[in-house]
């Protein structure tokens, strides 16, 4: 009975150690990884406009990352989804280092068949969640979570109609002309038929 005792306490003296020698490396781990984030790119699209956000990761430290997963969720004031995109890192090995782009697109034409007809004539904000996800030495799951407010500009703000003029076109027609206005808040230019 003795030596059963004399042996778990050894084998809990060894899991100790074991214990304090892999936080003591996975602190210093931590701090050896370098992450850096680019400046957030935006451009139009043939159907909206993309958003991409540069990211590196450049692991010194002494375990690997695996399982990265990068999410945003962008809701509309209202909290509908408009866009849920991932972006996934399989394994970053000790000593390397990875470069990617995390892209959003938003679709106009979702938009407009979401009912969100709103968001094309009056100025709002989003609403952007992030979530980072990964496997510390496959062994400590790690979960980031964020929150940010992005400003909408309106495509067609402050749009009215003005008076109807009509004039004689010919003999048999006659033409109306319905002038519009608006203002382009939004950060891309607009271009298009109007029907």
């Amino acid at each position: 009975m003795n030596i059963t005792i004399k042996m778990l306490s050894i084998a809990t003296f060894i899991l100790w150690i074991v214990i304090i020698f892999f936080s003591i490396t996975a602190v210093l781990s931590v701090m050896n990884l370098n992450v850096g984030i680019g400046e957030m790119q935006m451009r139009p699209s043939s159907k909206g406009i993309i958003f991409s956000l540069p990211f590196s990761i450049n692991n010194e430290g002494y375990y690997e990352l695996a399982d990265l997963n990068l999410t945003t969720i962008i809701t509309d004031p209202n909290g509908t989804i408009l866009d849920q995109t991932e972006t996934f890192v399989d394994s970053i090995p000790q000593g390397s280092s990875i470069n990617e782009s995390h892209t959003v697109a938003i679709d106009l034409d979702t938009i407009r068949s979401l009912d969100l007809v709103p968001l094309l004539l009056n100025d709002s904000s989003f609403n952007l969640e992030v979530l980072a996800e990964l496997n510390f030495a496959r062994a400590v799951p790690v979960q980031l979570s964020s929150n940010v407010s992005i400003p909408w500009g309106a495509p067609l703000a402050h749009f009215s109609v003005g008076t109807i003029s009509i004039s004689s076109y010919n003999n048999t027609h006659e033409e109306a002309t319905i002038p519009i206005y608006f203002e382009n808040h939004a950060i891309i230019g607009m271009q298009g038929m109007l029907k």
